[in-house]
């Protein structure tokens, strides 16, 4: 016997499968274009396997992390600049030979936008996302007032796990043309799913320091109109925070604009076919209650609408 389904109910039951699908989140992860959102708690990134979390409502906070593995979180943060003199002559700043000049400029004070986003785009998809996220124009008033640092962020797919940035320093009002200026981050990692921060066992290198499956590139010159300047990086020179350690970009002095570009990024990466992609840190999870309530009154009232239907039809 063959049984021939009235069109009605076919309907009904196509209709049903797609409300079913549109309640469900998009959760496929692309390793060939790069999906980004905006809003009031920053910039949500994914790349591939690559998951990156910029703050900027304090001062600049940076998360990245594998959406596949979806256990570990590396931050970087930037805490702080000052202008020292090197007393010790290495070249870098170390907390106990030392002295900070004038007063030390933390950049949680500051107002911080995002701003200039420039997308390229192949076949529909896009293969470089650039964007920047500047301090406000007086925002370190009155000890830095002309200050302004902004960050130039540059997303690639041919680099699907790293994340370059240039550091743009312009207005500093220096003390003294023989000091320096530091510009203090602090590495940190921490469990994906609570957001805990906790102070890594970091491996400085050669223009490198990793933590973990994460790491941090520094190139030994910046950019100063158009002339390159010696930069050395201080790792371990000064106390460690509870939940991360410092470094400091060590920059001799300028008159105008610096220029600098270092990279973060993982060194291994999962494949985006391994599983389903994780949420980003602070959102919540694909399955969480309201979710599934929807879905369950959704599925409902779909049930009930065929029912209905066929109840007519007979």
């Amino acid at each position: 016997m063959c049984v021939t389904m009235s069109p009605r109910p076919r309907l009904i039951y196509t209709v049903t499968i797609f409300t079913l699908l549109m309640m469900l989140p998009l959760v496929a992860a692309s390793s060939t274009t790069i999906q980004y959102t905006l809003d009031s708690s920053g910039l949500d990134a994914r790349l591939g396997a690559f998951g990156l979390f910029l703050r900027g409502s304090h001062s600049p906070h940076y998360t990245y992390y594998d959406i596949v593995e979806n256990n570990t979180d590396y931050h970087v943060l930037f805490v702080r600049m000052f202008e020292y003199t090197d007393s010790n002559h290495d070249g870098v700043y170390t907390q106990s030979a030392d002295t900070p000049i004038g007063p030390v400029i933390s950049l949680q004070s500051g107002i911080w936008v995002f701003s200039n986003f420039v997308t390229q785009e192949e076949s529909g998809d896009v293969v470089k996302l650039d964007f920047q996220l500047t301090s406000l124009s007086g925002t370190f008033y009155p000890q830095q007032p002309e200050l302004q640092l902004t960050l130039v962020n540059h997303l690639n797919v041919s680099n699907n796990a790293s994340l370059k940035f240039d550091i743009i320093l312009s207005g500093w009002e220096w003390h003294n043309s023989n000091n320096s200026l530091a510009l203090g981050i602090v590495l940190s990692m921490g469990q994906h799913s609570t957001g805990q921060m906790n102070r890594p066992t970091v491996h400085p290198g050669s223009g490198n320091v990793s933590f973990g499956n994460g790491y941090l590139l520094y190139p030994s010159v910046a950019q100063v109109d158009s002339k390159n300047v010696g930069v050395n990086v201080s790792v371990n020179g000064a106390n460690p925070q509870n939940n991360g350690e410092q470094v400091y970009f060590c920059f001799p002095y300028f008159s105008d604009t610096l220029e600098y570009d270092p990279t973060i990024g993982l060194f291994d990466i999962s494949s985006v076919t391994t599983t389903q992609p994780s949420t980003p840190p602070g959102q919540p999870p694909l399955f969480d209650i309201p979710r599934i309530a929807v879905i369950g009154i959704g599925v409902t009232v779909v049930i009930v609408i065929a029912v209905k239907f066929q109840s007519d039809h007979h």
